[in-house]
């Protein structure tokens, strides 16, 4: 079974002075869910817009659940994960990344751009353990595009253990240690210009 850290994923995307799922209207929710201790584990999620279908992402295996369809549209996902919830707001694109990291993903901080060009630092989170890596990019000429790594369950906790970022230029990792169940965003016709996530101690979940 694999389960979802990211399973509120909001990578801002531009596309062509636009979002690119402003584009459309999503009228409903799929996927599949199963147990994992006293847990309920989110396999798979598929989008459903009134133009086509997105998906399925992840594994076809558990319980099935559709949300109803409605006349309306989604504006906005709610979702809950393990840790304390951190965003860092909203910028123009990133500038560089802190990474700790040793057998887990012990922390990230963001240096981003704001509106007038100047570098802004994000809130470190979580902590000072493990070994600090810095991802520098090309101001103005290089951007994030895709992000993936590895996670596993220690304890009751979804603990990420390796991080990779790619860049319309180079790729940049791992950090951390390579165990566990994979995951990834998709590289896409835009960039990344902000990161979310919860952290427990040591990162959680980044999306």
């Amino acid at each position: 079974m694999q389960r979802f850290p990211l399973a509120r994923r909001r990578l801002a995307l531009e596309c062509k002075g636009r979002r690119e799922l402003d584009c459309k209207t999503h009228l409903s929710i799929s996927g599949r869910y199963g147990l994992k201790g006293k847990y309920v584990i989110l396999n798979s999620l598929t989008l459903h817009s009134n133009i086509k279908q997105y998906g399925s992402y992840g594994k076809d295996e558990g319980s099935y659940f559709i949300t109803p369809s409605t006349i309306g549209k989604i504006v906005g996902f709610v979702g809950r994960s393990g840790g304390e919830q951190w965003d860092d707001g909203t910028y123009t694109t990133v500038r560089e990344l802190i990474i700790h990291s040793g057998w887990v993903i012990d922390s990230i901080q963001v240096v981003y751009n704001d509106k007038e060009g100047k570098p802004v630092w994000g809130k470190k989170h979580d902590n000072d353990g493990g070994q600090p890596n810095m991802v520098k990019l090309e101001y103005l000429d290089e951007f994030f595009i895709s992000v993936w790594g590895y996670y596993s369950t220690v304890g009751d906790r979804v603990i990420i253990r390796s991080l990779r970022f790619q860049t319309n230029k180079s790729k940049h990792g791992p950090f951390g240690i390579e165990e566990g169940e994979k995951f990834e965003f998709p590289s896409t016709d835009g960039k990344i210009i902000e990161f979310q996530g919860r952290s427990d101690q040591y990162l959680t979940l980044i999306c």
